[in-house]
């Protein structure tokens, strides 16, 4: 191996030449994990090098780099190039960020520690402190000064200068000594501090060589990295490797890239719209007014219009940041959502005189702490060693046990109503919705696996069973009824408000917890809602006794319906559904609250729009089934139609008549958690934390309403890998079903989503 080699080449042209050496120098083959695959021959290396240089020039973001390597001589060389150190530290700060951040990472902690010899003697909490823009910051800083320490230990000095005289094979043995420092970061040093020719292979230089055929299909990053390496000219492998990053994550791959990425700007400009203003004129207290920029407590108000059980003494408990925390970490803002979830552990108590509605807390509140408790104890997200102690957790334990009293009845049915301090009031209505004691399951399911306490899941569970055994020989249920007595109010009953998220939470229970149970109740549920409730493409309400049609009106939380069916496998009856409330959306520029299907206009008195996530969810659960261009349409019309009739100076307002587009002074807390996510739906991940996103009533084990600006966001960032499936026009069942949802939701095996069976 040459050392200290000068590069008189002064510009890279594509050529057609042959080339002058074997591959590498060497046409050994052992020790090599595919010696038989002759591909990528140094022709097809040279092909492409010269094709993607002219497609795209050579990428702004490592001119520098490459300047480095063709300097003339030693002398210009030293004058611009970095310490290898510098380098190092830089590389160990864009593991897991954009390059944007990475660089004020490294610049924040070159201007708070003049040398690394102040690095070294800092405390680490100032370390952090100075990186944390560029997230991570906790493992980062920990790597950091691991990396000082040893080298100091090692040299006695905090200089690696000394590597520019070692081979490649000696500098990766001498670099793996760190802890902390991976194979990726080495190679990434190698090629860009060392100007050495190696070749890193990160995601997407992986994707696109298994693309190509230059690695077979059983490959891993770590053999592609060792095939390429042996494959690929050492001239080449410089050029070739920036050129394929620039490739495979530039819009030439995905003739819509560049539209997703405009939308997705959008969506992310939204969310922190709504969440700054949030913050500047509301946090504490629970929700944001708009136009009035000040504050409403209105823990108590959720599922009570008439807000008549207002505490006067109640001050607030950041309900509207309890729900952005999922948000925040899907964005990759980890500084903010540390921040958060630290504010939070430190000052949140329920031991306050509130009353307040069960379902909302439970898919709101408790929802919403279960899985910041599962993002903060990620190893992605992980908060500083020793700082986070499972606080949330706590507290999300100490509000599940505030709710058990109202569990206490002869039915087992939860009252809709209690008192966080005080438990069940005197006089407390008995009344409650079919929604209000049957979607429960998600959270408290969810609350007694990560605590181990029984009392959240059973509780839950009866409920489930009781009002499952109460339906009728059509196998349908009412809308509301009595928790003491068990009996029916509303015979009435539908898909929309009321019962809505009582299919959803079957479902989702189903794919989370992985029992049979839970399916059997839904497919019989299912198709009896096929069969009674749908007319066509729309679904109008019907008596749970006969059967027989009574209110033929749609209402703004049926839109959930279409992506629930997508989870299912009936894509046609859902495509066919969206269309229809799409066509409502389009007439009116949003979806209102109801609209009567029998006299084609809408309702009398409620025309109003509350920011709702459910149509914007189905749109991305049928965009990611079908790959349908027109979906990314209807999701780029509904941001566009929230960003024109709802966004005000201060936020984003609901709307209080979609004819004249009026404005409500209110920014419902789940605005940032569910119409947000769902346009927004970034990161698809099949780790748990985001099981609660993309499966749709929100966090999946958590918060039942979470899902508007990661929905959108998906659809317009990221091309998800899905299998090719042909799609059914009947509902999945049994390992067919397994598949799908593993498939449509994740792109990834049955078996690493379910996170307890």
């Amino acid at each position: 191996m040459q050392r200290g080699r000068k590069r008189k080449q002064a510009h890279i042209q594509p050529t057609t030449k042959s080339p002058k050496t074997t591959v590498n120098g060497d046409k050994s083959t052992a020790g090599y994990p595919f010696p038989d695959h002759p591909k990528p021959t140094p022709e097809e290396c040279r092909a492409v090098r010269d094709d993607l240089l002219t497609l795209h020039g050579f990428p702004k973001e490592f001119i520098k780099y490459r300047n480095q390597r063709l300097q003339i001589d030693d002398r210009e060389c030293d004058d611009v190039r970095e310490s290898v150190l510098d380098g190092l530290v830089k590389t160990i700060l864009s593991q897991n960020t954009t390059e944007l951040n990475s660089d004020r990472a490294f610049a924040s902690l070159k201007s708070a520690f003049p040398t690394w010899e102040h690095v070294l003697a800092a405390e680490s909490k100032c370390i952090e402190d100075a990186i944390r823009c560029g997230g991570l910051a906790p493992t980062k800083s920990s790597c950091i000064r691991n990396l000082l320490s040893c080298l100091l230990e090692k040299k006695g000095k905090l200089c690696m200068e000394y590597l520019r005289e070692l081979s490649i094979d000696e500098i990766k043995a001498d670099l793996s000594q760190f802890k902390g420092i991976g194979p990726k970061t080495v190679s990434c040093v190698l090629m860009f501090h060392l100007q050495q020719d190696d070749f890193p292979v990160d995601t997407h230089v992986f994707q696109i060589a298994k693309t190509m055929g230059w690695v077979p299909d059983v490959a891993d990053i770590k053999k592609t990295y060792i095939h390429l390496n042996h494959r690929i000219p050492a001239e080449l492998k410089f050029d070739l490797n920036c050129l394929l990053y620039t490739h495979a994550s530039s819009s030439k791959l995905d003739p819509f890239a560049a539209k997703k990425k405009r939308m997705s700007d959008k969506v992310r400009n939204m969310f922190y719209h709504a969440y700054d203003n949030y913050m500047m004129y509301a946090f504490p207290h629970d929700e944001l007014k708009p136009l009035s920029k000040t504050f409403t407590n209105s823990l108590s108000e959720l599922g009570n219009l008439n807000l008549e059980h207002l505490p006067q003494e109640y001050n607030g408990s950041a309900l509207t940041l309890i729900e952005s925390l999922s948000s925040l970490a899907i964005l990759g803002n980890h500084t903010e959502f540390e921040k958060a979830v630290l504010w939070l552990s430190e000052n949140l108590t329920f031991n306050v005189d509130a009353r307040i509605n069960l379902f909302e807390c439970n898919i709101r509140v408790l929802g919403g702490l279960v899985s910041a408790h599962i993002l903060a104890t990620d190893s992605t997200n992980r908060l500083a060693e020793g700082t986070y102690k499972n606080e949330l957790l706590v507290l999300a334990e100490e509000l599940g046990r505030r709710f058990l009293p109202a569990f206490d009845t002869p039915t087992g049915l939860p009252y809709a109503w209690i008192n966080l301090k005080h438990g069940v009031m005197e006089d407390e209505t008995t009344e409650t919705s079919t929604s209000g004691c049957g979607s429960l399951i998600l959270e408290m399911g969810a609350l007694t696996h990560l605590t181990g306490d029984p009392r959240f899941e059973s509780a839950a569970l009866r409920a489930l069973r009781k009002l499952w055994s109460m339906r009728s020989s059509l196998n349908l249920l009412g809308t509301t009824l009595d928790v003491q007595t068990g009996q029916w109010i509303e015979y009435s009953s539908g898909i929309g408000a009321g019962v809505d998220s009582f299919y959803e939470y079957l479902l989702k229970a189903h794919i989370l917890f992985g029992k049979e149970e839970f399916w059997r109740m839904f497919q019989s549920a299912y198709l009896a809602v096929q069969k009674y409730f749908r007319h066509g493409p729309w679904y109008h309400e019907a008596d749970m006794r006969t059967g027989r049609a009574t209110y033929w009106q749609l209402t703004s939380l049926q839109a959930f319906w279409p992506g629930l069916q997508v989870l299912l496998g009936d894509v046609a009856a859902a495509n066919s559904s969206h269309r229809e409330f799409f066509h409502v959306w389009q007439k009116f520029g949003v979806l209102p609250e109801r609209y009567l299907l029998d006299h084609q206009m809408l309702h009398p008195t409620e025309k109003y729009y509350p920011l709702r996530p459910e149509l914007a969810e189905s749109t991305f659960y049928l965009y990611q089934a079908t790959r349908d261009p027109w979906y990314l349409q209807v999701g780029e019309s509904i941001v566009d139609s929230l960003n024109l009739h709802t966004r005000v100076e201060g936020g984003f307002a609901s709307v209080r008549d979609v004819t004249t587009m009026e404005l409500e002074d209110h920014q419902h807390s789940f605005f940032l958690a569910e119409t947000a996510e769902s346009n927004q739906n970034e990161l698809v991940q099949c780790r748990y934390k985001y099981v609660q996103r993309p499966l749709g009533t929100a966090d999946m084990t958590i918060s039942c309403l979470r899902v508007f600006v990661i929905s959108l966001m998906l659809m317009m960032t990221i091309d998800v890998s899905l299998m090719r499936i042909v799609v059914s026009t009947r509902p999945l069942v049994d390992e067919d079903r397994v598949a799908w949802l593993a498939t449509v939701v994740y792109g990834c095996p049955y078996e690493r989503f379910v996170m307890w069976s």
